[in-house]
């Protein structure tokens, strides 16, 4: 399932931010841009405000530009996250 690859790749992300390895920082960062890309691509924008999704998509890519990979991962987890797993829950129904 989408969710759970997604968790996977964010703490792989953030055990490399952990250990300072850029070639992984970098790899994880592009897998998760990938999924979320596939994500955008198959929502149903009657029950997702995709207006605040695209919103952090480009605080996170603007904290990826200042090399502020933290408020990337930050961003990801605590409010895309949320709002990723909500949307799945409704779409299930």
């Amino acid at each position: 399932m989408l969710i759970n690859a997604l968790k996977e790749k964010i703490d792989g992300l953030a055990k490399a931010l952990d250990i300072g390895n850029t070639e992984e920082i970098n790899l994880f960062i592009i897998k998760i841009i990938d999924d979320l890309i596939l994500f955008s691509n198959n929502i149903n924008e009657s029950i997702f405000d995709v207006n605040f999704f695209n919103e952090k998509l480009n605080e996170m890519l603007s904290a990826m530009k200042e090399g502020d990979y933290y408020l990337f991962l930050d961003t990801l987890k605590y409010e895309l996250m949320p709002i990723i797993e909500e949307y799945l829950k409704l779409s299930d129904n």
